[in-house]
């Protein structure tokens, strides 16, 4: 928010001249995720909950549509977005990302390493939620990709010790691990196969990622094939391991 401006009234404040503007500040209720992976712990002792066994995976600290954080006034933060910008935002938010909050801050607390996740960018995002959109898929069903329309860069910050993997291993690297790799299962040497040539990545991401009927007896053939292959091999992978308790700050441009 721009110290300038005044989330109540949308105008802005008098300015004392003999020290700093000061504009209000009001608490925030935050949503918090239950994923799998999550601590039970760490969220609901950082937030003075109840400890009820429940991982609590992630606190959602914004303005996303499909689950924003709540003004103490009864209206959720994207609500009082909609209704006042210039008083939330400011005008140089605005000027830039328009009528939005462009993050979403989230604390993050992985008691088991996070799933796999693919993040679009703008051109990517803007196509899928507007086919999304026009099918009528409900924001919170949980078969929807795009709840929004913005790319999806990620900044993360560890405040305990966390492990992370970033990039992409060699294709070449890549096709040698899969030929050592003895999956059972009939589609596994066509998709395989798609590795070939210097588009390779590509069209095998396509494939697993596009077309649901892979997430079938495949992935389980693969994961069978992988923890074969890895646990004769544990030193090799040692530093891929998360640790038991992790805590992170994650900002996302967003919605």
């Amino acid at each position: 928010m721009d110290p300038a401006d005044s989330l109540t009234s949308g105008t802005p404040q008098a300015v004392n001249q003999s020290g700093p503007t000061w504009f209000p500040v009001y608490p925030l209720t935050n949503p918090i995720r239950h994923y799998a992976w999550g601590s039970a712990e760490f969220i609901p002792r950082l937030l003075d909950l109840p400890y009820t066994g429940e991982p609590h995976a992630e606190v959602w600290v914004g303005a996303h549509p499909a689950d924003s954080s709540w003004v103490n006034s009864g209206l959720s933060l994207a609500q009082r977005v909609v209704l006042d910008p210039q008083a939330v935002l400011g005008s140089r938010v605005r000027a830039q990302f328009g009528d939005r909050l462009p993050f979403l801050l989230k604390i993050l607390t992985a008691a088991q390493p996070l799933s796999l996740q693919v993040h679009p960018d703008d051109e990517q995002a803007a196509a899928g939620f507007a086919a999304e959109e026009a099918a009528g898929l409900d924001i919170r069903d949980p078969g929807r990709r795009y709840h929004d329309p913005f790319g999806k860069p990620e900044m993360i910050v560890a405040l305990t010790d966390f492990e992370a993997l970033s990039g992409l291993r060699p294709l070449a690297s890549t096709r040698l691990f899969f030929d050592q790799l003895k999956v059972d299962h009939p589609d596994w040497r066509g998709l395989r196969e798609l590795l070939a040539g210097d588009d390779g990545a590509e069209k095998y991401l396509r494939r697993v990622l596009g077309e649901r009927q892979w997430a079938g007896g495949l992935v389980e053939s693969v994961a069978q094939a992988c923890k074969g292959w890895i646990q004769p091999k544990p030193r090799r992978f040692s530093t891929w391991r998360c640790a038991t308790q992790q805590t992170a700050v994650s900002w996302w441009p967003c919605c």
